[in-house]
């Protein structure tokens, strides 16, 4: 069997540990998250964005060679 190897999928593995009443151990598995992703956007605010302008060569840019 491959989930004795270590050489299974995670809904497998999922399955075996629900069959073995062992689903209440499921969140071990995941970190624990002292902060929500939406919550850590919105402390932070809007962040400004640096605009991306056309540079434009000036003619003391331009070599005396071209």
């Amino acid at each position: 069997m491959h989930a004795e190897k270590g050489k299974d999928q995670l809904e497998i593995f999922v399955t075996i540990l629900a069959a073995l009443n062992l689903d209440a151990h499921f969140d071990l598995f995941l970190p624990k998250q002292l902060i929500s992703p939406v919550q850590l956007a919105r402390l932070q605010g809007k962040q400004r964005q640096r605009a991306s302008g056309q540079k434009v060569q000036d003619e003391e840019d331009v070599p005396s060679w071209q």
